[in-house]
C-alpha cells in the first residue's frame, strides 16, 4: 500500500525546516517506510507500507509531527 501526502507551506524556507523537523523520526520499519523532500513550498510524504494498519499508523504519526511542527512555528511568530 502506498500513500503520497504534500503538504503546502508559506514558503520553501518552511518546507525545508518541515523536512528537517519530521524527517528525523522517519524510522524505518519492517512494515513501512517514509521518503520525505521539500518540493518548492511544499512538503512531500510518500508512505509504502505491507498492510493498511501500518500504512494508517504512519500517516497518523506524520500528522501529528506536523501539526506540532506547524503550532510551534505559528507560536514563534506571535
Amino acid at each position: 500500500m502506498k500513500s503520497e501526502i504534500e503538504v503546502p507551506m508559506e514558503s520553501a524556507s518552511q518546507a525545508k525546516l518541515a523536512l528537517k523537523a519530521v524527517a528525523p523520526e522517519g524510522l524505518e520499519s519492517a512494515r513501512a517506510q517514509v521518503r520525505y523532500a521539500a518540493k518548492g513550498s511544499a512538503f512531500t510524504a510518500v508512505i509504502t507500507a505491507k498492510d493498511f494498519a501500518a500504512l494508517r499508523a504512519r500517516t497518523t504519526s506524520l500528522f501529528r509531527d506536523l501539526k506540532v511542527f506547524l503550532d510551534s512555528t505559528k507560536a514563534t511568530r506571535k
